[in-house]
C-alpha cells in the first residue's frame, strides 16, 4: 500500500488577525460615559502634541504681532488673547478632525492604525458626526466673535477652508503636506490679528520704538511672510515623515501620499531640503524684525540642530520612529520657534520700558 500523498504547502500568506474594539479602561476616555466616548474620540482628546500643533501657529502669530506692535503689546493683553485663541484652537481642530474622519471613513476602515476610529467601526453615523462638527463650528465662531478683533474672524474663513481642503486633497495629489503646511501657517495671521496688530503691516527693523509713537530705521514687509513660509515648511517636514506610518495600507486603500511618491527617498528629496529652507526663513524673520542674538541661537540654532538630528535618526520604514519624529517636532522644533519669538518679545518690552523710564526722567 502506497503512503498517503502529502498535500503541497499553501502559497497564500496567512491573514493577520487584528483585535477588535474594546472600551478603554485607562486614560481620559475611561472617565467618560460609554455613549460619549465615540464623540470624544473624534476629538483625539488623548493627543496633546496634536493640540499643540494646532495652537503653535496662533501662539507664534500672537508673539510676532505683540513684539512688532508700536509699542509692544502689554503682557496681560497678550495673555488674554492667547487664552481666547486656545479655545478657538480646540474648536477649529475639532472641525478639521471630524471632517477628515467623515470623508476618510472608508479609507480608515482599511488601515490598521485607523480602522477602530468611531466612524469606521460604526459607533456613530456620519450624520451624527456632522452634527457634532457643526456644534464645534458654531462654538468657534461664537468665541472668536466675542473675544477677538473682527479681523480674526475674517481671516479664519480662509484658514478653516485650507484645513477643510486637506482630506479632499488626498484624493487628487501625492503632495498633501504642501496643503496642510499652508493651512497651519495661516493661523499665524489670525494670531497676530488677535493682539490688534495688522499681520501684513510693515515692520520696523534695526531700531526701536522711541516712546513717542515713532519707530526708527527701515521698514520690512518680508518678516510676516517669512514666518508663515517657515511654518508651512514645518508642516511639510513633519507630515512627510508622518505619512510613512501607513505607507503599505495607504497603497492598498488607494490613498495618495507623498510617502508613496518618494518612499525611501523622502528624506533626501523632500524633508531635508524643506527643513533647511525652514531654518533659512526663520533667519529671514530675525532680519526683518531686527532680532537679537538670542533669537538666532534658539529659533535658528536649536530648531536647525533639532531638525538635523531628527532627520538623521528617523527610520522611515519603522512606524514608531515616524510617530516619535512627530512628537519631537512638536516639542523641540515648535518649542524652539516659540521660545525664540518669546525671548525677542521680552527683549522688546524691556527696551520699551527702559526708553519710557528715560523719557520720564528728562521731563
Amino acid at each position: 500500500m502506497s503512503p498517503p500523498s502529502q498535500s503541497s504547502p499553501s502559497k497564500e500568506r496567512p491573514r493577520e488577525t487584528l483585535p477588535g474594539y474594546s472600551s478603554p479602561t485607562t486614560g481620559v476616555y475611561s472617565l467618560l460615559p460609554v455613549p460619549v466616548i465615540p464623540y470624544a474620540q473624534l476629538l483625539r482628546l488623548h493627543n496633546l502634541p496634536g493640540y499643540l500643533f494646532f495652537y503653535y501657529p496662533y501662539l507664534n502669530g500672537a508673539l510676532y504681532g505683540a513684539l512688532t506692535a508700536s509699542p509692544p503689546t502689554p503682557p496681560k493683553a497678550l495673555l488674554s488673547a492667547l487664552t481666547v485663541l486656545a479655545a478657538c484652537m480646540f474648536f477649529l481642530r475639532a472641525f478639521a478632525l471630524i471632517l477628515n474622519d467623515i470623508l476618510d471613513r472608508k479609507f480608515d476602515a482599511k488601515v490598521p492604525r485607523t480602522r477602530l476610529r468611531p466612524l469606521p467601526r460604526g459607533a456613530i453615523t456620519p450624520l451624527q458626526a456632522c452634527m457634532w462638527m457643526v456644534v464645534h463650528v458654531l462654538c468657534f465662531v461664537a468665541v472668536m466673535w466675542a473675544g477677538l478683533p473682527e479681523q480674526c474672524l475674517r481671516l479664519s474663513v480662509p484658514h478653516a477652508l485650507l484645513h477643510a481642503s486637506y482630506p479632499a486633497a488626498k484624493r487628487f495629489t501625492d503632495f498633501t503636506p504642501f496643503v496642510i503646511g499652508p493651512a497651519w501657517a495661516f493661523g499665524l495671521f489670525v494670531g497676530a490679528a488677535a493682539v490688534g496688530t495688522d499681520p501684513f503691516q510693515e515692520v520696523s527693523w534695526l531700531g526701536s520704538w522711541s516712546g513717542e509713537g515713532e519707530s526708527t530705521a527701515g521698514e520690512s514687509h518680508a518678516a510676516p511672510w517669512c514666518l508663515a513660509a517657515a511654518y508651512a515648511c514645518r508642516g511639510v517636514v513633519f507630515e512627510s515623515v508622518y505619512a510613512h506610518q501607513d505607507i503599505g495600507s495607504d497603497e492598498a486603500a488607494g490613498v495618495k501620499s507623498i510617502a508613496l511618491r518618494f518612499r525611501e527617498k523622502t528624506k533626501r528629496m523632500v524633508v531635508g531640503p524643506v527643513a533647511a529652507l525652514q531654518v533659512a526663513l526663520l533667519a529671514g524673520v530675525g532680519l526683518g524684525i531686527g532680532a537679537g542674538v538670542l533669537y538666532y541661537v534658539v529659533a535658528c540654532g536649536v530648531v536647525g540642530g533639532s531638525l538635523g538630528w531628527m532627520i538623521w535618526k528617523v527610520d522611515l520604514i519603522v512606524p514608531d520612529d515616524c510617530l516619535l519624529f512627530f512628537k519631537n517636532n512638536c516639542w523641540y522644533v515648535g518649542g524652539g520657534m516659540d521660545v525664540g519669538l518669546g525671548m525677542e518679545y521680552r527683549a522688546k518690552t524691556l527696551e520699551t520700558d527702559y526708553n519710557l523710564s528715560l523719557g520720564r526722567s528728562f521731563t
